[in-house]
C-alpha cells in the first residue's frame, strides 16, 4: 500500500490504473481493524488496482477536498475521478463487493 500525501496525490490517482485510497488516522480503531482486510484484498486485486493510504491528520486538505467526514473512508478513483465512495468499516465480502461495483462503474 502506497502512502499518499498532498505532494504525490495527483501523480498517483492520475495514472491509467484505478486507485483505491483509504482515508485513515493512526488513532482510529476501525481503521486499524480494516488494515489486514485491505492487505488481503490488495493481494487479490494487485493487477487491477493500486492501493494507497492517506493519513487525514497529515493531509487534511485532501480529506476536505473529497468531503471525508468519517474514517475509515475509501474512495476508488479511475482516471483521477472518484467512481466509488464508502465510509466506515467493511468486512472482506463487503469490501470486495464495493470494489467490484466501483470498477464496473469506472469511466
Amino acid at each position: 500500500m502506497q502512502h499518499i500525501n498532498e505532494s504525490n496525490f495527483e501523480e498517483i490517482i492520475g495514472c491509467n490504473v484505478p486507485v483505491l485510497v483509504e482515508f485513515s488516522a493512526a488513532w482510529c480503531g476501525p481503521c486499524k481493524a480494516l488494515e489486514p482486510i485491505l492487505a488481503e484484498v490488495e493481494q487479490d486485486y494487485k493487477k487491477e488496482l493500486i492501493f494507497g493510504k492517506i493519513d487525514v491528520d497529515k493531509s487534511p486538505n485532501l480529506a476536505q477536498k473529497f468531503n471525508v467526514h468519517g474514517i475509515p473512508a475509501i474512495i476508488i478513483f479511475s482516471n483521477g475521478v472518484p467512481v466509488g465512495l464508502n465510509s466506515g468499516f467493511m468486512d472482506k465480502n463487503r469490501l470486495v463487493d464495493f470494489i467490484e461495483d466501483s470498477l464496473a462503474n469506472k469511466i
